[in-house]
């Protein structure tokens, strides 16, 4: 079992399909490497919430990241600007090649003055603003993506972050996944905790037993996590999830 402190991706697009209007056309660009869980999921998530507009639209448009992704998206963005109106874009890919495909619809000629919104998930919170500032003659392109982590943090967590690193680290304190790793860590440290008090020689302790007091860690052993109160189901799941929405436009997160 894969215990987790983070929202998994079918939380993410279920979170997504909430916050969205409906759409009547959409196209899926993916990642053609089933080996990454992410994006195999990703895409099985985005086509299983949102299967009617992508029937309606392009459907799917697969990529294999390689050296030729800018000609790759080229192609890509040239589909995807042929018609006046275009279509919704969910990508299940990586942020490692993510800001290639949005400069590549920014550049695309046929994209000139077409807006075009990119639905995504959590791994673009690599994804600098400013990734979306201008158009360079071709879409005005904006992205939304559910994000892993909430930005609102716990006083505690604030107090014991600058105590530790100071307040000129200040900066990195809401780095999503600086806050995903404290989480974890916190966790990880309560199970072990309350599976040493189970046993009469905490020498003895395995990681079975550990696993066992993860599983727990909800309402009366709910762990105080960066961004508030975390609950882990018997199943390992992260309960209720606060999954926030982050919309990227002219070169501002919002």
């Amino acid at each position: 079992m894969l215990d987790r402190t983070v929202p998994d991706v079918s939380d993410e697009v279920t979170a997504l399909a909430r916050y969205l209007p409906k759409p009547s056309r959409s196209v899926l660009v993916y990642d053609g490497n089933t080996a990454d869980l992410y994006t195999r999921s990703l895409r099985a998530d985005f086509k299983q919430a949102f299967g009617p507009s992508l029937n309606a639209g392009a459907g799917e448009i697969p990529y294999v990241p390689s050296t030729l992704d800018s000609t790759l998206f080229k192609k890509i963005a040239q589909d995807l600007c042929a018609v006046p109106t275009p279509p919704l874009v969910f990508y299940a890919g990586r942020n490692s090649v993510f800001d290639q495909f949005v400069s590549q619809l920014e550049q695309e000629g046929d994209c000139n003055t077409k807006h075009l919104t990119i639905v995504t998930g959590g791994d673009a919170d690599g994804l600098p603003p400013n990734t979306t500032a201008s158009s360079r003659g071709g879409a005005r392109v904006s992205v939304v993506y559910a994000d892993i982590e909430n930005p609102n943090l716990t006083p505690g967590f604030t107090h014991d972050f600058q105590i530790l690193l100071g307040r000129g680290a200040d900066s990195a304190m809401t780095d999503p996944w600086l806050l995903a790793s404290y989480d974890a860590l916190t966790a990880a440290a309560n199970a072990i905790e309350d599976a040493e008090g189970s046993k009469p020689d905490p020498t003895q302790l395995t990681a079975s037993d550990v696993t066992l007091w993860v599983s727990q860690l909800n309402r009366s052993a709910a762990v105080a996590g960066a961004t508030g109160t975390l609950q882990i189901s018997a199943n390992g799941d992260l309960e209720n999830p606060a999954i926030p929405i982050i919309r990227l436009a002219g070169g501002r997160a919002t």
